[in-house]
């Protein structure tokens, strides 16, 4: 009984740190977004300073990604504010 609670609990530690890896802006995530947000190769600058923005606003991958309006507005404009002077 103790190594299946043992084995649980691994199990659960692992599937925890995994979903937070995810969550985060690491290199594979920061992959994706330039590649979303530069998709015609014209926009590098802007999409770098606006992934600069959602890391020092502490913005979780999750957040930018989901369906509902996790992200207020006001904070997008600021965002994007900070970042107009890449824009092609």
């Amino acid at each position: 009984m103790k190594k299946i609670i043992l084995l649980l609990a691994v199990i659960s530690f692992a599937f925890s740190c995994e979903s937070n890896e995810s969550n985060e802006w690491n290199a594979k995530n920061k992959k994706t977004f330039m590649d979303e947000c530069n998709a015609d190769g014209t926009m590098e600058a802007f999409c770098e300073c606006y992934l600069a923005q959602l890391v020092e606003n502490d913005i979780k991958v999750s957040d930018w990604y989901s369906e509902v309006d996790n992200i207020p507005e006001d904070q997008i404009f600021t965002m994007q504010d900070a970042c107009i002077e890449h824009h092609p």
